[in-house]
């Protein structure tokens, strides 16, 4: 039987590290039921990524070779079916990756997979992903830049991106000019808590679903308090200092708890658009052809 490939494309901060983590932790228990999955833990572990490969193609000839035949040899062991879960495959939290100026969603996304699948040789059965409202996805993956010591100010974060203008829909038609136009099944951050069982299936089946364990919440969001404490001590503190330490010092100070105000770095009106619209997108995208939504 020709191996399947599964890819797992995010996106950012729809609790892709939670999903990602019991598919890792599961790796051992899937192996005996013919399923692969290749988590960050492996696509990250070299110096250079597989996601770099896939946004400098050609430029590591020797890595990706070894990545084919990485494959290969997975295949060659009985496995029926290859899943890779990896964010950044098709861009990263930073300026003109996630969201460009025109408002494009992953602008990048359909050449970098093109480029990955040219480096595996192989062309995707289905892909997966993972959708949240625009407003609270970009503050969500704002917090992580601003974690690692990027930046401390939105404006800097988003240039000139306008959330309102995201489109999940559009991702989705991208995507879809993939070499044969893969299936893509969905499905929104919102409701991950309620159907992540039914996401886990979707990407190794019904039967070997069982063996892939629970796994605790492994990033928790900034409040507002936190983000307060870190601008302040962004203006009083001396220069050297890294932001990410600082960054750091303000979550554990200001932890997020169930009652705690989120962090809020958009206007209003921003937010109230987003919101609106969110549900449109989605139906949007669900009508696409080969397009299903997990809810």
């Amino acid at each position: 039987m020709v191996m399947q490939l599964f890819l797992h494309v995010g996106a950012h901060k729809t609790a892709t590290t939670h999903l990602q983590s019991r598919l890792n932790d599961a790796r051992p228990r899937l192996w005996p039921r013919h399923i692969a999955c290749i988590c960050p833990q492996q696509t990250r572990e070299a110096e250079i990524q597989l996601s770099t490969m896939a946004q400098f193609p050609g430029r590591w000839p020797k890595k990706e070779l070894a990545w084919r035949k990485r494959l290969e040899l997975i295949e060659s062991e009985g496995v029926t079916r290859c899943v890779i879960s990896d964010e950044n495959l098709i861009g990263e939290i930073r300026r003109g990756s996630l969201v460009d100026g025109e408002g494009t969603i992953y602008p990048q996304a359909a050449r970098r997979l093109e480029s990955l699948l040219d480096i595996l040789g192989r062309k995707p059965d289905q892909i997966f992903l993972g959708l949240r409202e625009p407003a609270s996805f970009v503050t969500s993956a704002f917090g992580m830049w601003m974690r690692a010591g990027e930046g401390v100010l939105i404006e800097d974060f988003l240039g000139d991106a306008d959330p309102r203008r995201i489109r999940w829909a559009d991702l989705a038609r991208r995507l879809g000019t993939l070499p044969g136009q893969p299936h893509l099944t969905v499905w929104r951050f919102e409701d991950y808590p309620r159907i992540r069982n039914r996401v886990v299936a979707a990407l190794v089946g019904e039967e070997a679903a069982p063996v892939v364990g629970t796994s605790p919440r492994r990033l928790v969001g900034w409040s507002q308090a936190a983000y307060d404490a870190f601008v302040q001590s962004v203006l009083q503190v001396d220069e050297s200092v890294p932001l990410s330490t600082l960054a750091q010092a303000a979550l554990k100070a200001f932890p997020r708890g169930s009652d705690d105000p989120a962090l809020t770095v958009l206007a209003p009106e921003v937010t109230a658009r987003c919101e609106a619209e969110y549900e449109g997108d989605v139906a949007d995208m669900v009508a696409l052809p080969g397009v299903t939504l997990i809810d």
